[in-house]
């Protein structure tokens, strides 16, 4: 009993001597992080040099006494490396409690240069130190291509110990660097109102609607975009990231691709080198401003482009599509694609894309539920009636009881011999459902039965589907 008691009692002053390490306190561990702009981590950015705005703090809870000496790990997280290789002067020791009259030398002995994630600082006490003392760390960091990603992170944690095990409460990894998107790109397609349509009462030149995204018959709003800056920081921790500015000057192209065939003729500022026919109205005023709205750079009858220099922060715009008033307008949705690339070659191109407003024409619309299988026992008809004024083309779909549907196509493709264009109060011949079948470029052998759907250019049609009877005499209507 005796031998263990001094035993224990040795242990004991051993562990004081040692700086209390089988007495782990609870230490703190503060974080302060530091958001940083996804883009700026491309190909090629594993060495850029990123500085924290913040700080690694640990607040020490034990208190290791004169002559005792414990060791300081830092570790990055996710491949991070130090910035630039640290110092015994980094880790810097604060006096805090009991009068600060705590004294220690630090000095790095282990990792710390720019290929390590890791570094080492022993502790030498020379006068015993008080609880809330303070070891701090300001690293930079590279590698840090973690922060490419939206809420990806550069962690840091931290452990105190000696030869025989704790001598605080490990710091668990917590976020020194975020990454956090710095410039989004917003596009979406206008939705004021449903009603916005091409006119097809004036040959489908113009458009007609009383929604607020027709600013004329030959001008409407088809969608927008918006560029924004995200609270975040470029790669100094100090400066705020800023579109257009800093380090992130840029060019960027937006590029449109529909039908925009009725726009080429447009010149609205009498500017031929112009192409105001698609414009990006800055001022949302419904009005082209030259000098402040933003023409298209490049204007084809299927692509827009716009190459802007040095792209700043924008509030949402309206994209305003005016025609000529005479050359059809086409039906559809446009695409947009919109491309950043920042002039430093090692920031991450910002892409982003979007579909616009679907246009489409106000005719008249019908359809026929029931035709018979094509090639079968009885003969199927169906009757086309333009019951409008207005003349315009006329174009078919098919649709299969399983599901299988057509490309819309015209009356010329039924038979050679007809017009398109079907004459206002005009009506077709009857059309076998066999000869539509055919036009359909629907798999043949088909053995079901069909609907018809049928669109004309002009805002009233009527269909008939019949059959005439196996002796020849008679029609059924349905």
């Amino acid at each position: 009993m005796k031998k263990t008691m001094k035993k224990i009692a040795v242990l004991s002053a051993f562990a004081m001597v040692a700086g209390f390490a089988m007495n782990a306190q609870a230490g703190t561990f503060t974080v302060t992080p530091t958001n940083i702009a996804t883009e700026i981590f491309g190909a090629g950015s594993a060495a850029t040099v990123v500085t924290p705005a913040g700080s690694a703090v640990y607040t020490m809870a034990a208190t290791p006494a004169t002559g005792s000496a414990f060791n300081i790990v830092y570790t990055l997280t996710n491949g991070a490396t130090w910035g630039a290789a640290l110092t015994s002067g980094d880790c810097v020791y604060a006096p805090v409690g009991n009068g600060a009259a705590g004294t220690a030398t630090v000095t790095l002995v282990g990792g710390g240069t720019t290929t390590d994630s890791t570094a080492t600082f022993r502790v030498d006490v020379t006068n015993t130190l008080a609880a809330t003392d303070t070891f701090t760390l300001t690293p930079t960091v590279k590698n840090a291509t973690a922060l490419a990603a939206a809420g990806g992170t550069v962690k840091i944690g931290v452990t105190l110990k000696d030869t025989l095990g704790n001598v605080d409460t490990a710091g668990a990894a917590a976020p020194l660097l975020t990454g956090v998107t710095g410039t989004k790109v917003t596009v979406a397609a206008t939705t004021a109102s449903s009603d916005l349509y091409i006119d097809v009462t004036k040959n489908s030149a113009k458009f007609t609607g009383t929604g607020a995204d027709v600013l004329s018959p030959t001008a409407v709003n088809i969608g927008t975009i918006a560029v924004a800056n995200v609270a975040t920081m470029e790669a100094n921790g100090t400066t705020t990231w800023a579109t257009g500015g800093g380090n992130a000057t840029n060019t960027t192209t937006i590029t449109l691709t529909g039908d925009f065939a009725a726009s080429l003729a447009v010149d609205a500022d009498t500017d031929s080198t112009t192409h105001d026919g698609l414009y990006i109205d800055v001022n949302n005023n419904g009005a082209f401003n030259p000098g402040t709205d933003l023409p298209a750079t490049t204007l084809t009858a299927t692509t827009a482009t716009w190459t802007i220099t040095n792209q700043a922060a924008m509030a949402a715009a309206d994209i305003v599509e005016v025609v000529d008033g005479t050359t059809p307008i086409g039906v559809g949705a446009a695409s947009l694609s919109s491309n950043i690339v920042w002039a430093n070659t090692t920031y991450a191109t910002t892409a982003t894309s979007g579909t616009l407003r679907n246009l489409q024409k106000n005719g008249g619309t019908a359809i026929a539920n029931f035709a018979l299988k094509p090639g079968g026992t009885f003969s199927n008809y169906i009757r086309i009636s333009n019951t409008s004024s207005v003349d315009g083309k006329v174009y078919i779909t098919l649709y299969e009881d399983d599901g299988a549907v057509s490309a819309p196509f015209a009356l010329s493709q039924v038979d050679a011999s007809y017009s398109d264009i079907l004459k206002g109060q005009a009506s077709t011949p009857a059309l076998t459902i066999q000869k539509l079948f055919d036009a359909s470029g629907l798999t043949a052998g088909y053995q079901g039965k069909l609907r018809v759907h049928v669109e004309g250019e002009f805002p009233t049609v009527n269909i008939q589907s019949f059959t005439l009877s196996l002796d020849g005499q008679t029609f059924n209507v349905f």
